[in-house]
């Protein structure tokens, strides 16, 4: 075996309920936060220089065909805020950023009126590589940014990648830019913009009567004399409701099959380890061969000896059925070619406690001739690439 780091393959069966997934596809949606890549640390700046992959937020844009009523589908104009969550804060509640992205077109058949639909609906907001530390501009020219993701690229044709940080020094024009922005620091330069696991990630339609404009407290273009930080979420008071699309936080202190799978991993490999799963599972949903995949040495253990060790540390909750070495480019999650689900329901007055956790208890009786005459209408083959995530 070659002494590089290698995929690892785990077929896991998930006995907990894994991170929740987006919810709805007739309006935006936050679909993934990424944070904590390998390097020195998590931001553009002191990272290892071999590390091309930083911190990013995608966002999914539906089709024109599923957009919701109300929404502009000539001028979608969104904005995400990042909202301090940690209750330890003094700034609890308050906004420490905002990013307006720039206006999506998603009828094109009238002329655009902005950015087209990307042919996946992906919009990935992450860093474009910066020279120097403290940043003395970007990386390349104004035509050839490097965007820090997928091993560090020029061009994103199969989604719409927008450079947080390309407004500065001379600009860039491979990639779209947002609007506006408050507030990248000092600070978020070298640990990273999406870091803070605490945060609360808004998505907010800018269009809405609801939406109001608010900036960091720190944000020197906008104080002194009046500081808007204050989303006053709870009363939506201020930032009216009808405005927001979509909402995405960490759950810190929830235990989740992700987080005791890579704390065995480390403890075993004695390394930092993050890994990629096939399919993400929503709370009271369970895998059973579940294939997951890791970055590791391949010298340094046996798969049976890790196998076993994984076993010994998370039964009776997770069970490893095997593990084994991969392809150096396979990934679980965009490797993967099919997936199968299966929903039980139990149909009986009474509850089950044996199966409370693997079943849907409905105690009236079910019209099942009616449900099937209805679900006869579904079965075929269908694409539903529309849907699908590409691998950046």
């Amino acid at each position: 075996m070659q002494k590089t780091l290698q995929s690892i393959l785990l077929a896991a069966l998930w006995a907990l309920s894994g991170a929740s997934g987006a919810a709805g596809q007739d309006h935006p949606v936050i679909t993934e936060v990424y944070t904590d890549p390998p390097g020195v640390n998590d931001g553009p700046l002191g990272r290892d220089p071999a590390n091309l992959h930083q911190e990013y937020i995608e966002i999914y844009l539906p089709t024109l065909a599923d957009l919701a009523p109300g929404l502009a589908k000539d001028s979608l104009d969104l904005t995400l805020y990042e909202v301090e969550g940690d209750m330890s804060s003094p700034g609890l509640g308050m906004v420490n950023y905002r990013i307006d992205l720039p206006t999506f077109d998603l009828d094109p058949s009238n002329g655009l009126t902005g950015l087209p639909r990307p042919p996946n609906g992906s919009v990935v907001l992450g860093w474009i590589d910066y020279v120097g530390n403290p940043p003395t501009g970007l990386a390349g020219t104004p035509a050839t940014r490097l965007a820090l993701i997928n091993g560090g690229v020029t061009s994103t044709p199969d989604f719409t990648f927008i450079a947080i940080n390309g407004n500065e020094f001379t600009g860039t024009t491979n990639f779209p830019t947002p609007v506006a922005i408050s507030l990248i620091s000092a600070d978020e330069r070298s640990a990273g913009l999406f870091e803070n696991g605490s945060s609360a990630f808004l998505l907010v339609d800018r269009d809405d009567p609801g939406y109001v404009q608010l900036w960091d407290a720190e944000d020197l273009c906008c104080v002194p004399p009046v500081t808007n930080a204050d989303s006053n979420l709870p009363a939506g008071t201020v930032l009216g409701t009808s405005s927001l699309l979509d909402g995405f936080a960490a759950n810190p202190g929830v235990r989740t099959v992700q987080d005791d799978l890579e704390a065995a991993l480390a403890t075993v490999l004695r390394e930092p380890v993050t890994v990629a799963c096939a399919g993400r599972t929503d709370r009271g949903v369970h895998a059973g061969g579940q294939v997951v995949s890791f970055d590791a040495d391949s010298e340094r253990f046996d798969p049976a000896a890790l196998t076993r060790a994984l076993n010994r540390m998370l039964a009776p909750s997770i069970a490893v059925r095997e593990v084994g070495l991969a392809a150096p480019d396979f990934d679980a999650r965009f490797s993967c070619v099919a997936r199968s689900y299966r929903y039980r329901i139990l149909n009986e007055p009474t509850p089950d406690p044996l199966v409370h956790h693997l079943a849907w208890h409905v105690r009236e009786p079910l019209e099942v001739d009616a449900m099937r005459l209805a679900s006869d209408r579904i079965l075929g083959r269908y694409d539903f690439s529309t849907f699908s995530k590409k691998n950046k």
